[in-house]
């Protein structure tokens, strides 16, 4: 939620208190990557504020953003946030690093809109954030 900005989401809040197992995952950024949502860039082109994906053998497993001076601002679990080197992660993020421009905050919220109704059914969805 945080590299995307959705923290304070009412959208993604209620989906993912609703449906537990629909929240802002790997498995969300993959949708990003596969509805052309996220543009890739290389490691040198990344800017503040620039998505870091990490992956590892069963996919996409971290995100964060980058940070002035080559570093990632990033949130483990539900701790708290953690400035660190690219590769200062734990080993179950894995190695493999993507860059990729960041979303804007609309846009990843209407993302994550379309990923829970594609996940848990039009209708559902819709009841659920209502008008």
């Amino acid at each position: 939620m945080h590299a995307f900005d959705l923290v304070d989401s009412r959208a993604v809040i209620e989906i993912a208190r609703t449906f537990s197992k629909t929240y802002p995952s790997g498995a969300f950024v993959t949708y990003l990557i596969d509805h052309h949502h996220l543009s890739e860039i290389r490691h040198e082109e990344a800017q503040d504020g620039d998505l870091v994906v990490y992956s590892c053998a069963v996919g996409i497993a971290h995100a964060g953003k980058t940070f002035t001076g080559g570093k990632v601002i990033s949130k483990w679990g539900t701790g708290l946030l953690w400035e660190h080197a690219l590769a200062e992660v734990p080993s179950k993020y894995g190695d493999d690093v993507r860059f990729f421009h960041a979303p804007p905050k609309p846009l990843a919220e209407q993302a994550f809109v379309a990923y829970a109704k594609q996940r848990e059914g039009v209708e559902v969805v819709d009841l659920l954030l209502g008008p």
